[in-house]
């Protein structure tokens, strides 16, 4: 009696290159068990598996095809796939860099290098990689659409421009790069041009295909007067409280403004905004003839630039009662009191370059006359290890249920130190002193090579001048904070 005969691998491949990638597993299987040493089969059956997203899986069949031939090259290049698939960007770029050890010009690793070091936020070692691949490739337009993210991360914006005009020259129907040259325009203090080409996102079916969809986008063209539009968020807390000071302006046109916020902002937002219909979760009213999102609010006004922000603050209106209750506690001993929050998680979309560690911004709390109200939430315990050493510290980050109850605390205090994060937004809208400690490459809104801001008035920009490096940001913070009240300088 014989057993069942090994299946063809040229008709496993033949179901992988079809997109039949189970039933190829099934046949690769049998013939990695009849000839382990089957390199053909065990990359095969790799490429199965990372297909179909199971990248833990594939890795110790590529590992065995390495161990058959350690300078082919196909089996590396699917560890970067898994390494990436499974967000282990230095194994990613360990394997990539292991084939540009055998073949220096393999443009794929050189462009996959750099898409994880851009992911990894090391735009420098990605600027290298790109450069190596456009070399080999000059006319790869994803590649200089790449190297205009490096150096809008490095700040350069310039170059960063002309990158993304290299990379429309050669695919001018990408509505990506339009909107990432948006956001370098923008950042430039360039506005008119950068909210113009920042609306190409809505070519995104995600974006454009939203909760909203089947309202018609109100672009600025249509008559507007006494027309009904729902203005709703698009990519979080910061952009919302950003825009809402949009609403008493667009009311005061003859717009009836409608207003979805997300709900930790929904009170603060009915009580600051009496002009406008400020809807409740899962509430439906008629009435809407457009739609409008918060960030593309500037472009359907047709702001010609930064003059025409509106910056009168306070827009926003804490709760008086409350607010006065959190101020007597938080004088209850003399000094400066200062609201601070050194790291944007749990309040908006995290990011790492919005983050300080707890140990460089102890040093603040040593400063002789401040006493700080952390409005940090989900403390580390190291973070409340260090708190509870610093008797002139109170941390109430737990105690603030939605952006109402921080408006209220923030009304309470002298000054708001803190990183781009929902805390500083709603110091900003309040007209409070704010000082906001930015990363080297900030967002937009803040621009680039300024300390003041033309959304804020009040707010005072301290900048990274080294990427990662808040030890200087930190030290003209303790000058500002030591200053005699009222000395700006």
């Amino acid at each position: 009696m014989t057993g069942k005969p090994v299946p063809s691998i040229e008709t496993a491949r033949q179901l992988l290159r079809s997109g039949r990638n189970q039933e190829a597993q099934s046949l690769f299987l049998p013939i990695i068990r009849a000839n382990p040493q089957n390199i053909e089969a065990l990359i095969g059956l790799a490429t199965a598996l990372l297909q179909q997203k199971k990248f833990e899986p594939a890795l110790p069949w590529l590992e065995r095809a390495r161990k058959i031939d350690a300078l082919r090259i196909d089996p590396l290049f699917c560890l970067g796939w898994a390494y990436t698939g499974l967000s282990q960007f230095e194994n990613a770029i360990g394997a990539y860099k292991a084939i540009l050890a055998i073949d220096a010009n393999h443009f794929e690793s050189h462009y996959n290098v750099a898409s994880c070091e851009l992911t990894l936020g090391r735009h420098h070692l990605a600027l290298r990689a790109l450069m190596a691949a456009i070399k080999l490739r000059p006319t790869f337009a994803a590649a200089h659409n790449n190297l205009g993210i490096a150096y809008a991360g490095l700040n350069r914006h310039d170059q960063a421009l002309a990158a993304f005009d290299e990379a429309l020259r050669l695919k001018p129907d990408s509505p990506d790069t339009h909107r990432l040259r948006g956001i370098s325009l923008l950042a430039k203090g360039a506005l008119a041009e950068g909210w113009r080409e920042y609306e190409a996102r809505w070519a995104n079916l995600a974006v454009a295909n939203g909760k909203f969809a089947k309202i018609p986008m109100w672009k600025g063209g249509e008559p507007f007067h006494g027309k009904g539009i729902l203005l709703h968020p698009e990519n979080g807390l910061i952009e919302t409280l950003q825009c809402l000071r949009f609403v008493p302006q667009l009311a005061a046109m003859g717009v009836q403004c409608f207003v979805e916020v997300e709900p930790a902002l929904r009170t603060l937002a009915q009580r600051s905004l009496p002009m406008a219909w400020v809807l409740r979760d899962g509430e439906t009213v008629g009435g809407i003839h457009y739609r409008l999102s918060f960030p593309s609010i500037p472009h359907a006004l047709g702001l010609p630039g930064e003059r025409a922000i509106p910056a009168i603050v306070p827009y926003l209106l804490p709760n008086a009662t409350r607010a006065l209750a959190l101020q007597e506690r938080f004088r209850a001993r003399p000094g400066r009191v200062v609201a601070i929050v050194w790291d944007d998680r749990g309040q908006s979309q995290p990011s790492s370059d919005r983050a300080l560690p707890i140990a460089q911004v102890a040093a603040l709390f040593k400063l002789p006359g401040v006493r700080f109200v952390s409005m940090q939430r989900s403390l580390t315990e190291e973070e409340r290890t260090v708190l509870a050493q610093h008797d002139n510290v109170l941390s109430i980050g737990d105690e603030l249920s939605d952006v109402d109850d921080m408006a209220a605390a923030i009304a309470g205090v002298d000054m708001v130190v803190a990183v781009d994060s929902v805390a500083a937004h709603v110091a900003g809208a309040l007209g409070k002193p704010l000082c906001v400690m930015l990363p080297f490459a900030a967002h937009w809104r803040w621009m680039v090579e300024r300390p003041d801001s033309p959304w804020y008035p009040t707010a005072r920009l301290l900048r990274q001048t080294t990427v990662g490096q808040w030890q200087p940001v930190l030290q003209e913070i303790a000058r500002i904070l030591v200053k005699p009240r009222g000395n700006r300088q």
